[in-house]
């Protein structure tokens, strides 16, 4: 699935296809996240779906990293972000 936004507390990602239980409230173990270079592992607790009118699926997720390097791998990625 492709990364649609980020920001330091959450993300969110383009479901193509419908995908069976993926809802509000969902967890999403073991996620591996990729923005560009930097790879990270992370739960993901889905927040919102958008469901636009003919077009792919919205999710909304929170971020858990998984351990101490995912989350300095996160932070490093988010870290411009935080500074706008």
């Amino acid at each position: 699935m492709r990364v649609h936004d980020l920001s330091p507390g959450g993300l969110s990602f383009v479901v193509d296809e419908p995908l069976p239980g993926i809802e509000p409230l969902s967890n999403i173990g073991g996620a591996s996240v990729r923005l560009g270079d930097v790879e990270f592992r992370a739960d993901l607790l889905v927040v919102h779906v958008w469901e636009p009118l003919g077009r792919p699926s919205i999710c909304g997720a929170l971020i858990y990293p998984e351990g101490e390097e995912d989350l300095r791998r996160f932070l490093e990625v988010v870290a411009p972000l935080r500074r706008k």
